[in-house]
């Protein structure tokens, strides 16, 4: 099976999650799971009857059982149908990307899934063309946080590129830039706002997220170099 870019670099961050638990960071405590590597994981246990479970919009979702067969999740509404292992990790998370209450099925149990906008103080999402006019009139600090690949073939004019799942761990270079303005990209919006968590949560406290991310920028033909 064939993964775009962003997907195999989400996948790759899930591999690492038992040996790098660095990558947490922490949330609102009514958000169920934790963001690990990019995943919003949520343990399950078996002997739950029903399950109820509150996740942001743009979470890339990803369940973490004890064992290591294969489980069956269901989304009716959002047209989503998967099987889920932790042998196959790569293939078992799926993007929600539409807010709304929804009904779901694992193994069988029903539950009930919320997904809400991500909202806080120091965060906002900004079209392209309102990106466009902000870089134009205070010239603010850029961040890509995509693959390598994906920045080779395309970026923002003086974008600095630090990879979402390397964010933790490399702080120390965005060290001065707290209370700068930060502009934040990835390929359709999600990544950036995992990324925005983890800075949030240490210290940065002026946040804009290209909404929707590359895929809308180049839709309105605003400048991308190379």
């Amino acid at each position: 099976m064939k993964f775009t870019t962003a997907l195999k670099e989400i996948a790759s961050f899930l591999l690492s999650i038992f040996k790098n638990p660095l990558l947490e960071y922490k949330q609102d405590e009514s958000i169920s799971g934790i963001i690990e590597n990019g995943l919003r994981c949520i343990d399950i246990n078996s002997e739950t009857e029903s399950f109820s479970f509150n996740i942001y919009c743009g979470d890339y979702l990803f369940f973490k059982f004890a064992d290591k067969l294969q489980h069956k999740l269901t989304i009716p509404e959002l047209g989503i149908k998967l099987s889920l292992s932790m042998e196959e990790v790569e293939k078992s998370f799926v993007k929600i990307e539409k807010k709304g209450n929804y009904k779901f099925f694992l193994d069988g149990k029903e539950g009930k899934l919320t997904v809400q906008s991500y909202t806080r103080p120091f965060y906002k999402e900004l079209t392209p063309q309102e990106i466009s006019e902000t870089i134009q009139r205070i010239s603010p600090f850029i961040l890509d946080v995509r693959s390598r690949e994906e920045f080779t073939n395309g970026h923002l004019k003086g974008a600095k590129l630090i990879p979402v799942g390397t964010i933790r761990g490399r702080l120390e270079e965005l060290k001065g830039y707290e209370n700068e303005n930060i502009i934040i990209y990835c390929h359709s919006g999600s990544r950036a706002v995992a990324a925005a968590k983890i800075l949030i949560d240490n210290g940065f406290n002026n946040i804009s997220n290209l909404h929707h991310g590359m895929m809308a920028w180049k839709r309105n033909d605003l400048p991308v170099v190379k």
